[in-house]
């Protein structure tokens, strides 16, 4: 239901009006940036991180910031404070992903468009690794990446691409190749 989900679906229909209609599910929004830094650094003011990147342009200090907010966020720290509690997202997104598995038919294709700290999650659950792995996915997925799943008997999720973008593959397309 977040903008930036809706105009990347009207973007995809307009390079493949095949796409068929959506169905909304607010479990499959991402969690609110801005909030869990907010808490993160009312908890951490003088995080050294945070003042390198507010003081230039390069995407790497923001990165190590939001990669200690997320930590921090991940292991229950900031839940006291004005964000989501990191179970309510994982726990929507776990209910939002099954609700879209046990409808599918066998073998459909299923379109989900989201956002990284979604994907990230749902790689964290399917592969089994620990939530630090998962914040490394958020933190390297490029903006407009494809990541396929395949839903395998007894509810196993396989991942079959992470990250791809074969839509902007060419030469002049690297500078769309954005992480932020």
């Amino acid at each position: 239901q977040l903008r930036r989900h809706r105009e990347t679906l009207e973007a995809l229909r307009e390079q493949a009006p095949a796409v068929p209609d959506a169905e909304v599910l607010p479990g499959f929004d991402e969690y609110q940036f801005q909030r869990v830094l907010s808490a993160y650094l009312a908890l951490h003011p003088e995080c050294p991180e945070y003042r390198i990147a507010a003081e230039g342009r390069e995407a790497g200090p923001w990165i190590r910031v939001l990669h200690r907010a997320l930590g921090a966020w991940a292991e229950h720290r900031l839940d006291h404070l004005d964000v989501e509690p990191f179970a309510d997202f994982t726990g929507r997104i776990g209910s939002a992903l099954r609700a879209v598995l046990d409808t599918a038919e066998p073998r459909e294709r299923v379109l989900v468009v989201t956002s990284g700290g979604v994907i990230s999650t749902i790689l964290q659950a399917a592969l089994g690794v620990p939530w630090s792995q998962a914040v490394r996915f958020n933190l390297a997925l490029k903006n407009a990446s494809l990541t396929e799943l395949k839903h395998r008997e007894g509810g196993v999720l396989e991942l079959h691409a992470f990250n791809a973008l074969p839509h902007l593959a060419g030469p002049a397309d690297r500078p769309l190749h954005t992480l932020v």
